[in-house]
């Protein structure tokens, strides 16, 4: 009791005083160049309310985003940006910043740069920058983050009450001292309290998600040596060990050789050893980019094939207003009683296109069917159920349109059916926006959800109100949801009221604080979450 006490006061205070910063939630913008000056760069968007002074905007390059300007000034619909990126920029050259509505699509470990992969919740990490070369010589480049945070959770018939505290720090350094040599890291430390009762710390608190250090041999030739995650070959994870690209002309060549970390705790595993290689292609047009990227591995534990897998994906952008994108990966290797088989297996496909009738009507269409990978030693005991799982088959579209200037709406649906499912599940979602609302000078999101499952029939309807204070130093966030499942085989709905507050508050510059608080009621329970945050960007 104490505890929860010393939590809602900390609250009520930290409300009191406006030190509030939303907890982060970001969505993709998309604004243009208006004007390029000697000194900057001018970026209009629809509006500007979702950044702030010191964010990244971004240029798509393929399938990534690569960091190319830091938001100097903000006005309700234009940025004064300088940019990081040698980059020729002209007026008209489509720009990305991320708002507050992202959030289901950044991984909370990866922070560093951002490239979303169309419509699969992937994210990469873009760390590495190619080297800065000016009269010969490397330009040094030195951009992270500290931030600590901690995520309280407490209702009023548990006794399971938990504090979670986390603590990150993000650094890259590009060509240090203007040499050739660069350093990326990504170290987070987290430790637990129950009920009061703080969990023991141990070494599996401490988690090393990027730790690699960089030589270039010149332009085109670059050696990786730690733990790394290769944006090329994503889909492999983190890898502990060697790795050198090198690129000629429009071709670049990798090769790896290490191990995946433990499957336990993250640390480094030398006993499931791993290597293979990938070659990328990419064509630049006036429009976009065309980038065809083709990989090979091979995956070991404790000196047996664990999988052997070869991977493809293609981005392309290079006809206006379009974006393809496609991906499979074909499993070249499997057991069969006991004894190997050099046999070729598609394990995943996704295909999406996106096109953009005009600047206020885009649609998205996209097509999934994955099946479980399989670790033939790591997973052995699940095999057979495993060999046995059907392909999960999805369709999606959407569609977003502006009639107005300051309205938004967008509707999607998605079909999914797996064979053992009884009915497929289907799903459908609309929302309205409207920013900058009369008098408020506020925005307004409505939205709906329903969704249908073999399982459940489930209705979700909610509101939420945005509204920056003090010229943009405070934004304050209300949301609430109605959530209402029936279940086909239980006489007992789920019925659950959710609202949420968040405040955002701007310090100074690159320093800024965050809370958020979500209480879920319901007939006879009560949840409640408070996140606090902490960040400085230098």
């Amino acid at each position: 009791m104490k505890k929860k006490l010393n939590i809602l006061f900390s609250v009520i205070f930290l409300f009191g005083n406006l030190s509030l910063l939303a907890q982060e939630n970001k969505s993709v913008l998309e604004g243009n160049i208006s004007y390029v000056s000697s000194q900057n760069v001018y970026v209009k968007f629809a509006s500007t309310s979702e950044l702030q002074k010191g964010d990244t905007l971004y240029i798509q390059e393929g399938s990534e985003f690569k960091a190319a300007l830091i938001v100097e000034q903000l006005s309700s619909m234009s940025c004064v940006t300088k940019a990081i990126a040698k980059e020729k920029f002209v007026v008209g050259d489509r720009i990305i910043g991320f708002g507050k509505k992202a959030k289901k699509l950044i991984k909370e470990d990866q922070e560093t740069g951002i490239a979303l992969l169309p419509e699969t919740n992937e994210v990469r990490v873009s760390q590495e920058t190619s080297p800065v070369v000016e009269t010969g010589k490397y330009k040094q480049n030195v951009y992270g983050r500290i931030k600590l945070s901690s995520n309280s959770n407490f209702s009023n018939n548990f006794n399971n009450d938990n504090q979670r505290f986390r603590y990150t720090f993000n650094l890259n350094a590009n060509n240090i001292s203007n040499s050739a040599i660069s350093l990326e890291s990504y170290v987070a430390f987290s430790h637990r309290s129950y009920d009061g009762v703080a969990v023991p710390i141990s070494i599996s608190d401490l988690k090393l998600y990027s730790l690699a250090a960089r030589l270039d041999l010149g332009k085109n030739t670059r050696v990786w040596l730690g733990r790394r995650i290769n944006n090329k070959i994503a889909n492999v994870g983190a890898v502990d060990g060697l790795q050198v690209e090198t690129t000629l002309n429009s071709f670049t060549f990798g090769a790896v050789i290490g191990s995946r970390p433990s499957y336990t705790d993250y640390s480094i595993d030398f006993s499931l050893f791993e290597f293979g290689g990938y070659i990328s292609h990419k064509i630049r047009g006036n429009s976009g980019m065309l980038e065809n990227t083709y990989s090979v591995f091979e995956q070991k534990n404790a000196g047996k094939t664990d999988r052997r897998f070869m991977y493809f994906q293609q981005s392309n952008s290079l006809a206006k207003n379009l974006f393809t994108f496609v991906s499979f990966e074909v499993d070249m290797y499997r057991l069969e009683n006991g004894l190997p088989k050099n046999e070729f297996s598609l394990t995943s496909f996704y295909a999406s296109l996106r096109y953009r009738f005009s600047s206020k009507f885009s649609a998205t269409a996209s097509y999934d069917a994955r099946k479980n990978v399989v670790y033939y030693e790591t997973f052995q005991n699940l095999a057979d159920s495993i060999l046995e799982s059907s392909t999960r088959q999805g369709y999606r579209i959407r569609m977003n349109f502006r009639p107005l200037k300051k309205v938004s709406l967008g509707v999607s649906a998605s079909y999914r059916y797996r064979p053992e499912d009884s009915r497929p599940t289907k799903n459908a979602n609309a929302f309205v926006r409207y920013s900058q609302l009369p008098y408020l000078k506020a925005s307004l999101s409505v939205t709906a959800n329903l969704l249908q499952t073999s399982y459940m029939d489930g209705k979700i309807y909610g509101a939420r109100l945005n509204k920056d204070l003090f010229s943009g130093k405070l934004n304050v966030g209300l949301n609430y949801r109605n959530v209402n499942y029936e279940f086909v085989n239980s006489t007992s709905p789920l019925k659950q009221d959710i609202a949420e507050i968040n405040l955002l508050w701007n310090i100074v510059n690159n320093l800024s604080f965050s809370a958020s608080y979500e209480g879920v009621f319901e007939s006879d329970n009560q949840y409640n979450r408070v996140y606090l945050s902490l960040r400085k960007r230098f």
